[in-house]
């Protein structure tokens, strides 16, 4: 067994597993999950390796995640949520306007963007979004929608309190994600991004959407 899966592999105990195990084998089962994923693609891993890699049987795995698919969903939704996590350290621009609030979100993104274990998942839902459209599904609804959640949420603060509240908050947020992630899927392919680049290029997204703020 790799020394990565040994230092994730839950260690059977006898008796019933206490509160501390259960969390080390859901940390097990979800940490190796997510590495066998992207490593060997969605379809080429088995629940049953997923399983022995992680240290756990087979019926603590399905009892866990009766599906495969679950079982993404779950490493997606844990994935985003330690992003999260790591955003909050994120330094705030001060300020309420509607270009303020904006850019942060754009500096936010960018730096998102360039974490390695996002570019990751990114490879891994386009290399199955045919076969597999489930998969960009679940990344959508963990990733994607909680982030235009939050954009649409402040345009519409902020326009009302301009006195001319935006029609439609939530196209304008999913336009403001899309050009982010487009250009570093466009970009990325040709050389590294870095979160500098990212950072002038959400400012010239959030300027370009201003400009057509008459039209929201």
């Amino acid at each position: 067994m790799p020394k990565s899966d040994a230092q994730s592999a839950y260690t059977p105990r006898r008796g019933r597993p206490d509160a501390r195990q259960m969390v080390a084998i859901d940390r097990a089962i979800l940490s190796t999950a997510q590495r066998l994923f992207l490593e060997e693609g969605y379809d080429a891993t088995a629940m049953e390796t997923i399983a022995g890699a992680a240290g756990v049987s087979k019926a603590t795995l399905y009892a866990r995640h009766p599906t495969k698919s679950d079982l993404f969903r779950a490493v997606v939704q844990d994935r985003v949520k330690q992003w999260g996590q790591m955003s909050n350290g994120h330094d705030r621009i001060e300020g309420q306007t509607l270009r303020e609030r904006l850019l942060d979100h754009g500096i936010l993104i960018a730096r998102t963007l360039t974490n390695p274990e996002v570019h990751a998942f990114q490879r891994l839902l386009i290399s199955t979004r045919e076969r597999f459209p489930e998969l960009s599904l679940v990344m959508y609804e963990s990733g994607s929608r909680p982030i235009t959640d939050r954009i649409a949420r402040d345009i519409a603060d902020a326009t009302a309190q301009e006195g001319r509240p935006a029609r439609d908050p939530d196209l304008i947020a999913r336009l403001f994600l899309s050009a982010m992630t487009g250009w570093q899927l466009q970009e990325g392919a040709a050389h590294s991004m870095t979160d500098d680049e990212l950072e002038e290029v959400a400012r010239r997204i959030v300027d370009l959407l201003l400009l057509a703020k008459a039209g929201w």
